[in-house]
């Protein structure tokens, strides 16, 4: 026997009895598995990347505390990945072209912070 679909009544229900702190901690879930996602060398989607860990930054201070640090580390490894593509995307552009990068030319390598456009820096 096959469930049918729910009814209109039991979907309001179960939105009454819904907490919101779930609903956000699902959300930054999804947000952390796209931002990774995006960051996978198939993909390098750097600026969606980017949305999304603008997006879980917003909604952090709204979680509760336990969930608030989960966020917190998360956020903090992905700037990590992000930064590390986005300093290795002008290196890989300069080689594609056939121009050497800066830091081989003889030129100062750049900072992390300072050029690398992570968010929330």
């Amino acid at each position: 026997m096959s469930e049918s679909a729910p009814s209109a009544e039991q979907l309001v229900e179960e939105l009454r009895r819904a907490k919101v702190a779930d609903l956000l901690a699902g959300t930054c879930s999804m947000l952390a598995s796209m931002a990774y996602g995006k960051l996978a060398p198939e993909v390098r989607d750097l600026e969606q990347a980017r949305l999304a860990i603008d997006a879980l930054k917003a909604l952090e201070p709204l979680l509760p505390e336990e969930a608030r640090r989960d966020v917190q580390q998360v956020v903090a490894n992905l700037q990590l990945a992000y930064a590390d593509l986005a300093l290795a995307a002008p290196a890989a552009a300069a080689e594609d072209s056939g121009h050497e990068p800066q830091a081989e030319a003889g030129a100062e390598a750049p900072e992390r912070e300072a050029d690398a456009g992570t968010p929330g820096d």
